[in-house]
Protein backbone atom coordinates (compact mmCIF):
# COMPACT_ATOMS: atom_id res chain seq x y z
CA UNK A 1 0.00 0.00 0.00
CA UNK A 2 1.36 3.07 -1.28
CA UNK A 3 1.53 5.99 1.73
CA UNK A 4 -0.32 9.16 0.05
CA UNK A 5 1.41 12.72 0.85
CA UNK A 6 -0.08 16.23 1.02
CA UNK A 7 1.57 18.62 -1.43
CA UNK A 8 1.14 22.49 -1.31
CA UNK A 9 -0.17 23.44 -5.22
CA UNK A 10 -0.90 27.76 -4.29
CA UNK A 11 -4.13 27.43 -6.25
CA UNK A 12 -6.90 29.20 -5.13
CA UNK A 13 -9.24 28.96 -7.74
CA UNK A 14 -11.28 25.52 -8.15
CA UNK A 15 -11.71 26.42 -11.93
CA UNK A 16 -8.18 27.10 -12.68
CA UNK A 17 -6.87 23.55 -11.20
CA UNK A 18 -9.52 21.68 -13.36
CA UNK A 19 -8.62 23.41 -16.27
CA UNK A 20 -5.04 22.70 -15.34
CA UNK A 21 -5.77 18.99 -15.26
CA UNK A 22 -7.44 18.94 -18.35
CA UNK A 23 -4.65 21.02 -20.24
CA UNK A 24 -2.32 18.19 -18.71
CA UNK A 25 -4.41 15.25 -20.42
CA UNK A 26 -7.22 14.43 -18.30
CA UNK A 27 -10.65 14.62 -19.54
CA UNK A 28 -13.15 16.68 -17.61
CA UNK A 29 -16.24 14.17 -17.70
CA UNK A 30 -13.08 12.11 -15.32
CA UNK A 31 -12.55 14.76 -13.23
CA UNK A 32 -14.93 14.50 -10.27
CA UNK A 33 -15.84 17.79 -7.88
CA UNK A 34 -17.87 17.21 -4.89
CA UNK A 35 -19.17 19.92 -2.33
CA UNK A 36 -17.50 17.98 0.55
CA UNK A 37 -14.68 15.89 0.46
CA UNK A 38 -14.78 12.25 -0.73
CA UNK A 39 -12.74 9.51 0.33
CA UNK A 40 -9.92 8.93 -1.48
CA UNK A 41 -8.93 4.52 -2.86
CA UNK A 42 -5.50 2.62 -3.60
CA UNK A 43 -4.54 0.63 -6.56
CA UNK A 44 -6.23 -2.24 -5.06
CA UNK A 45 -8.82 -0.76 -4.44
CA UNK A 46 -8.99 -0.34 -0.55
CA UNK A 47 -10.92 2.45 0.82
CA UNK A 48 -8.58 5.20 2.33
CA UNK A 49 -8.69 8.22 4.95
CA UNK A 50 -8.38 10.94 2.85
CA UNK A 51 -11.01 12.82 1.51
CA UNK A 52 -10.65 15.35 -1.34
CA UNK A 53 -12.98 17.64 -3.01
CA UNK A 54 -11.32 17.31 -6.46
CA UNK A 55 -10.86 13.66 -7.40
CA UNK A 56 -9.36 12.09 -10.49
CA UNK A 57 -9.80 8.23 -9.84
CA UNK A 58 -7.25 5.42 -10.52
CA UNK A 59 -7.94 4.29 -13.42
CA UNK A 60 -7.99 7.18 -15.26
CA UNK A 61 -4.24 8.07 -13.85
CA UNK A 62 -2.78 4.78 -14.74
CA UNK A 63 -3.04 1.16 -14.70
CA UNK A 64 -1.10 0.60 -11.41
CA UNK A 65 -2.19 4.10 -9.76
CA UNK A 66 -4.07 5.45 -6.57
CA UNK A 67 -6.50 8.06 -7.21
CA UNK A 68 -5.10 11.57 -6.94
CA UNK A 69 -7.06 14.25 -5.09
CA UNK A 70 -7.24 17.95 -4.58
CA UNK A 71 -8.52 19.39 -1.04
CA UNK A 72 -9.17 22.77 -0.47
CA UNK A 73 -8.11 23.90 3.28
CA UNK A 74 -10.38 27.07 3.32
CA UNK A 75 -7.76 29.04 1.40
CA UNK A 76 -5.57 27.43 -1.59
CA UNK A 77 -6.12 23.86 -2.72
CA UNK A 78 -3.93 21.08 -1.97
CA UNK A 79 -2.73 18.16 -3.75
CA UNK A 80 -3.23 14.36 -1.85
CA UNK A 81 -0.89 12.31 -4.27
CA UNK A 82 0.54 8.77 -3.39
CA UNK A 83 4.34 8.33 -2.93
CA UNK A 84 4.14 5.86 -5.82
CA UNK A 85 2.41 8.73 -8.35
CA UNK A 86 4.81 11.10 -7.44
CA UNK A 87 7.37 9.86 -9.46
CA UNK A 88 5.04 8.56 -12.17
CA UNK A 89 3.17 11.39 -12.78
CA UNK A 90 6.28 13.51 -12.83
CA UNK A 91 7.22 10.87 -16.22
CA UNK A 92 3.70 11.46 -17.32
CA UNK A 93 3.60 14.95 -18.15
CA UNK A 94 5.05 17.12 -20.25
CA UNK A 95 7.24 20.59 -18.60
CA UNK A 96 9.50 18.51 -17.16
CA UNK A 97 9.19 19.05 -13.28
CA UNK A 98 7.11 17.27 -10.93
CA UNK A 99 3.34 17.14 -10.86
CA UNK A 100 3.05 19.70 -8.71
CA UNK A 101 4.72 21.74 -10.15
CA UNK A 102 3.04 21.74 -13.46
CA UNK A 103 -0.38 21.80 -12.47
CA UNK A 104 0.56 25.00 -10.00
CA UNK A 105 2.23 26.59 -13.01
CA UNK A 106 -0.48 25.97 -15.38
CA UNK A 107 -2.99 26.83 -13.18
CA UNK A 108 -1.51 30.21 -12.37
CA UNK A 109 -1.26 30.95 -16.18
CA UNK A 110 -5.15 30.23 -16.44
CA UNK A 111 -6.33 32.41 -13.90
CA UNK A 112 -3.72 35.35 -15.37
CA UNK A 113 -4.74 34.43 -19.17
CA UNK A 114 -8.52 34.92 -17.55
CA UNK A 115 -7.64 38.53 -15.81
CA UNK A 116 -6.24 39.73 -18.66
CA UNK A 117 -9.19 38.93 -20.41
CA UNK A 118 -11.33 40.76 -18.24
CA UNK A 119 -9.20 43.62 -18.57
CA UNK A 120 -9.56 43.92 -22.49
CA UNK A 121 -6.20 42.20 -22.90
CA UNK A 122 -5.97 39.32 -25.03
CA UNK A 123 -2.68 36.73 -24.41
CA UNK A 124 -0.66 34.18 -26.33
CA UNK A 125 1.22 31.32 -24.45
CA UNK A 126 5.04 30.32 -25.33
CA UNK A 127 6.09 26.97 -23.92
CA UNK A 128 9.84 27.55 -23.40
CA UNK A 129 11.07 24.12 -21.77
CA UNK A 130 9.72 23.48 -18.60
CA UNK A 131 8.40 27.48 -18.35
CA UNK A 132 5.29 28.80 -19.74
CA UNK A 133 5.38 32.21 -20.80
CA UNK A 134 2.77 34.41 -20.95
CA UNK A 135 2.57 37.09 -23.79
CA UNK A 136 -0.28 40.12 -23.02
CA UNK A 137 -1.21 42.05 -25.81
CA UNK A 138 -3.47 45.37 -25.90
Amino acid sequence: MSAYIEGTVSIKDKDCLIAALVEMGYAAKNIEVHETGQNLYGYRGDKRSQTAEVIVRRKHVGSASNDLGFAYDGKEWKAIVSAYDTNFLKSKHSCGGSFLDEVSTRAAVIAAERKMKKRGFTTTRKQEGRKIRLVVHS
